[in-house]
């Protein structure tokens, strides 16, 4: 099922809004495991969106040790995000050489 969550876009899509739809912080505790796995996402439209939805809700968060575990989570993020968009740049260089 957790493989489900890499490779598959519309499953992986499904999950986070219905971890974030109706947000509390004991879902999110129960859930923090599913959030790990899909932050390892195969498209970057995933991370994107869970990158938001974590954003959005990171003032909701109250427990120290949730906090930094999203915390975390986002840091992966945006990194991974940040490297894409340097291999983009990088890329159309590369072809001219």
């Amino acid at each position: 099922m957790l493989i489900l969550l890499i490779k598959k876009e519309d499953i992986s899509l499904r999950e986070i809004s219905s971890i974030f739809g109706n947000f509390r912080e004991e879902r999110l505790i129960d859930e923090i495991y599913k959030l790990e796995v899909i932050k390892f996402s195969e498209t970057k439209m995933v991370q994107k969106s869970l990158l938001r939805y974590l954003k959005g809700k990171r003032r909701q968060i109250r427990r120290p040790f949730l906090i930094k575990r999203v915390e975390r989570i986002i840091k992966f993020l945006e990194e991974q995000i940040a490297n894409t968009k340097e291999l983009k740049i990088e890329r159309p260089a590369q072809s001219q050489t």
